[in-house]
């Protein structure tokens, strides 16, 4: 059975993609950009809020995007 990865560390960069590793070393880019005409992720164009996103403890919620794992 696959192991299941964890996000361990997540960056805004510019332009609404983040950067997220994994605890097992993987790195990935997720470009947010199609999501923001969704009203759901509406708030994420306001890049104030989205910059400074962080991960909670537990490594399963991104605080500042509203988005969950």
């Amino acid at each position: 059975m696959k192991e299941i990865a964890h996000v361990r560390q997540v960056q805004a960069c510019d332009d609404y993609v983040l950067h997220i590793t994994f605890n097992n070393g993987v790195t990935k880019l997720y470009d947010l950009k199609p999501k923001l005409n969704d009203e759901r992720f509406s708030i994420l164009r306001d890049r104030g809020f989205f910059k400074p996103c962080r991960l909670t403890a537990g490594d399963s919620e991104l605080v500042g995007t509203m988005m969950s794992t």
